[in-house]
């Protein structure tokens, strides 16, 4: 699960692996658009919803990951 997610993070802000990993718990890695549409592909791709207020605690790339898996995706 943890790879999708870094391929979707990958992917949108089109960054390589290295970059990603070192700014794992970066809030300043995307702006607020590049964030919705991260949400959006994750929510499709996993099948699962943030509610707003989990939404105001998704600040970083691993503060979502770490959603994911309270959403019950398996790793």
């Amino acid at each position: 699960m943890e790879q999708k997610l870094k391929e979707i993070f990958l992917d949108i802000l089109e960054m390589d692996l290295s970059e990603l990993d070192s700014r794992w718990d970066d809030a300043a890695v995307w702006d607020s658009l590049t964030r919705v549409n991260i949400l959006f592909v994750i929510e499709e791709e996993f099948d699962i919803l943030f509610d707003e207020e989990e939404l105001k605690e998704l600040t970083t790339p691993k503060a979502l990951a770490d959603a994911v898996v309270r959403k019950g995706v398996a790793e």
